[in-house]
């Protein structure tokens, strides 16, 4: 018998003991997340108000890299690719049903007649007597209207029921709001940032913001500090973006823990060079990285290009169907992170465009 209380006693002990080194653990986890936090909220640029890290950052001066070390660095890129392969899911893994349902499909042949238009437009771009791609004087609107809203606008047509991106001098209502909160009584109502594309998804049955993309002049056009400008833009808007999805998560009584599920997309593009970037929460902050990207052909010896950009397109559309799928079920109180896939041949966007999936890097 006393053997037996000793026994119990013992693992009693155990476990007291164990929960006290967790306890310990996650106390020097959250000193040193406030530690970081705190570092990053006193470099004092504009992105770093924001708690934002650019991940793709080459410059070692740059104010907020310059802060970290080569190995804090590394860390900081594990741990976004590390939420990255639990988000990301291979065009190749096929359509789930939920998705089927999301797409209302006004053509089943819609992917194949997007397909079919793009490379019309850049045919007639190389047929011209002054191709668009390489006249310097070509406005930045005539760039954006013949080349890009082409690739990034009508490939979610079939599904606008959730899910569409306005191109133009479209409002960010996000950033026009906290102007207005830091306006002084006297002062005039603020005016909100535009942007040159706008992702919204449906959330609530309100149109949410989730992609913002800005152009940089036309395909000739050489300015590395508006670009840079610009991107900064993108980047702010991204957070701004996901701190309104958190805190509609948060008014619903989501699991804080489905934040992690979250994801908001940035697209650059600058000459004839197409960036997407996709910010991440993790540990307070909020780590940015590109997630792919491609450059437009110029000319008709690279029109086979084509495909591997179709494919790209189609794979960001994927993947942003699968985030408006995670909100609703984040809402609904099922904190998924994936959709069961399963093979379709429906349509051509995954049967026939299958591609590799990029490597975490």
């Amino acid at each position: 018998m006393s053997n037996f209380v000793n026994k119990q006693s013992t693992r009693r002990k155990t476990k007291r003991t164990r929960n006290a080194k967790e306890s310990n653990k996650e106390n020097v986890n959250n000193e040193e997340e406030t530690t970081l936090i705190n570092k990053i909220l006193n470099v004092g640029s504009k992105i770093s108000h924001y708690k934002i890290i650019f991940l793709p950052e080459e410059n070692d001066l740059d104010p907020i890299k310059s802060i970290f070390s080569k190995e804090e660095w590394i860390k900081l890129k594990v741990d976004w690719c590390e939420t990255e392969k639990e988000l990301s899911i291979p065009l190749d893994s096929g359509i789930s049903e939920d998705t089927k349902v999301l797409l209302k499909i006004f053509s089943r042949d819609w992917p194949r007649e997007w397909i079919q238009s793009v490379y019309k437009a850049f045919l007639l771009c190389f047929q011209l007597p002054v191709n668009p791609l390489h006249d310097r004087n070509l406005s930045e609107y005539a760039y954006r209207d013949r080349i890009v809203n082409r690739l990034i606008e009508d490939i979610f047509l079939d599904a606008n029921n959730a899910i569409n991106m306005r191109t133009g001098e479209i409002e960010n209502t996000d950033r026009k709001v906290q102007k207005n909160l830091k306006r002084s009584p006297e002062q005039k109502r603020a005016i909100g940032w535009s942007h040159d594309a706008l992702l919204m998804i449906k959330v609530n049955s309100s149109d949410r913001p989730v992609g913002f993309g800005e152009v940089v002049g036309n395909a000739c056009y050489h300015n590395d500090k508006k670009m840079t400008d610009n991107r900064e833009k993108i980047l702010i808007s991204m957070q701004l973006g996901f701190s309104k999805l958190q805190q509609i998560l948060e008014k619903r009584g989501a699991d804080k823990e489905g934040f992690k599920n979250i994801e908001t997309f940035g697209i650059l593009v600058y000459k004839r060079d197409f960036y997407f970037y996709v910010m991440h929460y993790v540990n307070g902050l909020y780590l940015v990285n590109k997630f792919d990207e491609f450059a437009i052909p110029d000319n008709v010896t690279q029109f086979s290009e084509l495909s591997d950009i179709i494919k790209i397109l189609f794979a960001f559309k994927h993947r942003v169907i699968q985030l408006h799928l995670r909100i609703q079920n984040l809402l609904k109180g099922k904190c998924r992170n994936q959709q069961e896939p399963h093979h379709t041949g429906e349509t051509v966007t995954i049967a026939s465009l299958k591609g590799k999936r990029r490597r975490c890097s």
